[in-house]
């Protein structure tokens, strides 16, 4: 499916939405099976998640130029789909300073994607945990003596977000961060073309997710060693049942071909598009066969296991289910187990 500009902007938002439905299946998943020490893991996930992606985003900087300081972080922000949209706001009604910068996110459709189904699902108060601990420890981890402050927040059923981002203006660059073997910080963040800075984009925000899934396990097995697995594998087949209910969904307003190659090209996360496949298609089969996967890539550097196969192993056989005529999907071969390559074979039933 060859995309336009415009279809590939769209794509970002989606993603952003689709890690608000994943971020609120495991907290509510957690606070239900753990009760208040569920609540306390929900915290730690946020910050280790916030934490290495602020780090993340401080290595990117310092590798393209950028000062370590709250300008480039609001300009320079490590998802598009969070801010490229709000940036005229920002910059008309916002107040900038290289150590003080303040700007608004309205309370308005497609501003804050990640909390539609929050506010859609009366999902408040564990909403604005999110809002307050990721952001924190985001800005934290960008420059250890920066802080943020939300005075208002939409999560608190506010008109607006209100994010004042400050740090000492005679504050230190802090240090750099090491490289993970491999690691391509200026392909990640090439802009040459507005093409390659929209699908630069999308493969951020997909390691992005990729962190958030990642550190989900990781405060699991820290907190519930016992039954980190399997709260772990129900987390990730809820994730995907809601998936699928939104593919079908999607599918039924906008009129998409339901045969496996349209499926395909309409995920929620748009595989194709950054990561290195080959498809091989027939009328009633797609299979897709991949060399390169940001997800696997950021796993193996965070140092995953295997236990991420879960994620893959849930995916693919649920997400389809919903689709019209529905779909099966099979997972024959996956480099989270330690194969050269992943083979997803999608069909109808």
């Amino acid at each position: 499916m060859a995309y336009s500009l415009d279809e590939l902007r769209n794509v970002l938002p989606r993603m952003i939405k689709t890690s608000g439905w994943l971020y609120m299946i495991g907290a509510s998943t957690l606070v239900k099976e753990y009760g208040p020490d569920g609540e306390m893991a929900v915290r730690e996930w946020l910050r280790t998640w916030g934490d290495w992606r602020g780090k993340q985003l401080r290595k990117a900087h310092m590798a393209i130029g950028h000062p370590i300081n709250m300008e480039s972080l609001c300009k320079y922000w490590d998802s598009a789909a969070a801010t490229g949209h709000l940036m005229d706001d920002w910059i008309n009604e916002g107040s900038w300073h290289p150590s003080n910068v303040r700007v608004p996110v309205k309370c308005r459709p497609g501003n804050c994607p990640i909390s539609e189904p929050w506010r859609e699902n009366n999902f408040w108060q564990m909403g604005h945990v999110l809002c307050d601990e990721f952001h924190i420890h985001f800005v934290r981890g960008y420059h250890p003596d920066a802080v943020v402050v939300i005075p208002k927040c939409i999560m608190k059923r506010d008109e607006l977000c209100d994010f004042n981002f400050v740090m000492p203006q005679n504050a230190k660059e802090p240090g750099p961060v090491e490289f993970y073997p491999g690691e391509d910080v200026m392909l990640d963040w090439e802009t040459g073309t507005d093409e390659k800075a929209v699908l630069s984009g999308i493969r951020r925000k997909t390691r992005i997710t990729a962190g958030r899934i990642y550190f989900l396990w990781k405060t699991l097995n820290k907190k519930f060693p016992e039954s980190a697995r399997s709260t772990f594998k129900s987390i990730m087949e809820k994730w995907a049942d809601s998936r699928s209910e939104a593919l079908g969904q999607e599918q039924k307003e906008t009129g998409w071909n339901g045969n496996p190659a349209d499926f395909y090209d309409h995920l929620d996360h748009p595989y194709g598009l950054v990561w290195g496949t080959q498809v091989e298609e027939t009328q009633k089969k797609l299979t897709v066969n991949v060399d390169y996967c940001p997800f696997a890539e950021t796993w193996k550097w965070l140092g995953d296991d295997g236990t991420m196969s879960i994620f893959c192993e849930t995916c693919y056989p649920r997400i389809g289910k919903n689709n019209q005529p529905a779909l099966e999907g099979r997972l024959d071969k996956c480099m989270c187990k330690g194969d050269d390559s992943c083979r997803i074979r999608i069909s109808k039933k």
